[in-house]
């Protein structure tokens, strides 16, 4: 009776232990959270060796946590002594994967970039990392300027010529990272801009690879084997959209994108092919079906400023619709007035005397100052047009207290 009695008393001590143990470690994050916050450095850093030991695998928490830690030691540390805490973080990082497998920190990308921003490490070794979290963990891969350094390592190599990569390897890659980035860019928002800038730069170091004639054989001889791959339809898709959007293959891998995974830009492709091919029903179809599949006001006003600017010297009438609705859904945006006010500017075959000619211009003045009014920064700009419209629309004494109809597309009345 007496062993029964000691066992459950061992077992309920053991319980209890197990549970101020699992106690101690929730308050303990609190505490060594909060000394981060206060950016109490010097406290974290005496009590992280024994979090380290007790408490480190009990949550996510404690890994990011301490990765916090580590990179303030390696920003203090001397620009010769980065070496040691550079390690400790990768080690960190190491062990946050092995227990938990399944974490999105995008740990790979992040040792990446511990190593290249501190000049730890080589380049192979930094390579290493970026091309692992590229092919195992692309969807944990956000980090743009991380992206932009893996597809530069990986130009390098190409340019070297000692590591057997052919020009069909790097425009793979080149599509691979151009649809990575146009899909994060959709997907973080706050990173549009350098993941566009991350693009750009990319374009820049293949620009002479990719001709025409060479992106129209790449796509022939790929086009069946990834026909269901949507990254690498978007990827070429949009690596010939500058080049190639008059192509008959470019009109078969946009027709499959837009089966597959339609969107507001697939559809833009589409328009601008048959735009391109003069096939003027089909392109203003598939305008309406972009701007419709648009997923924001600013995607929507950006589109339709496209594409008005496309239809602007072949279909006036349907350019303004779409400048309507661009300034409906970026109604502070100036240059939408600028580009409305052009366009009445230059379209005299809608008058057919004097005085709606001066009428005319008349409208393209008063459409411009708006942009003016609500952009001040087109103040100087506005100025400098203006004064091209009133020498235009000359003197109108003989106007004051009329009002001039202005027929075709315009259909308008202007009152003096």
């Amino acid at each position: 009776m007496k062993t029964k009695l000691f066992l459950s008393l061992i077992t309920f001590l053991s319980f209890a232990a197990n549970a101020q143990e699992k106690l101690d470690c929730t308050d303990s994050e609190k505490q060594f959270g909060k000394m981060l916050f206060e950016r109490d450095f010097a406290k974290a850093n005496s009590e992280w060796p024994s979090i380290k030991k007790t408490c480190l695998n009990s949550t996510e928490s404690y890994f990011r946590l301490g990765a916090e830690l580590l990179k303030y030691n390696i920003d203090v540390a001397p620009d010769t002594s980065k070496e040691k805490p550079v390690r400790e973080l990768l080690e960190l990082y190491n062990q946050f994967d092995k227990t938990f497998p399944n974490n999105h920190n995008a740990n790979l990308v992040l040792k990446a970039m511990a190593l290249y921003d501190n000049k730890v490490g080589s380049n192979a070794e930094i390579f290493e990392y970026l091309d692992a979290a590229f092919n195992y963990k692309k969807d944990d891969f956000n980090n743009p300027k991380a992206l932009y350094v893996y597809f530069q390592m990986y130009y390098t190599k190409y340019t070297e010529g000692k590591s057997g990569i052919t020009d069909d390897n790097l425009i793979e890659k080149y599509l691979a990272v151009t649809a990575l980035s146009e899909s994060n860019s959709i997907k973080y928002t706050d990173k549009k801009e350098e993941y566009k800038t991350l693009i750009s730069g990319a374009k820049s170091m293949v620009f002479d690879l990719l001709t025409c004639y060479r992106l129209v054989s790449y796509a022939q001889k790929n086009f069946e084997t990834n026909k269901t791959n949507t990254d690498w339809l978007s990827g070429i898709t949009m690596a010939m959209s500058d080049k190639c959007a008059s192509k008959p293959i470019f009109e078969t891998i946009a027709l499959q994108l837009n089966q597959l995974k339609p969107s507001s830009k697939t559809a833009f492709y589409l328009a601008n092919y048959y735009n391109n091919t003069q096939n003027g029903t089909k392109a203003l179809d598939y305008f309406q079906q972009s701007v419709a599949l648009a997923t924001s006001n600013d995607e929507k006003a950006t589109t339709s400023y496209t594409i008005a600017s496309i239809l602007a010297n072949t279909d006036k009438a349907k350019a303004r619709e779409h400048l309507m609705v661009a300034i409906q859904n970026q109604p502070k945006n100036g240059k939408y007035f600028i580009f409305l006010a052009n366009m009445y500017a230059n379209s005299s075959e809608c008058t057919a005397n004097e005085q709606e000619r001066k009428a005319l211009n008349q409208l393209a003045y008063n459409t411009v100052q708006k942009a003016a009014q609500i952009e001040p920064k087109y103040a100087q700009t506005v100025a400098n047009i203006s004064k091209g419209y009133l020498k235009n629309r000359g003197e109108i004494a003989e106007l004051k207290n009329k009002t001039v109809k202005i027929g075709c597309w315009i259909n308008e009345s202007i009152s003096f």
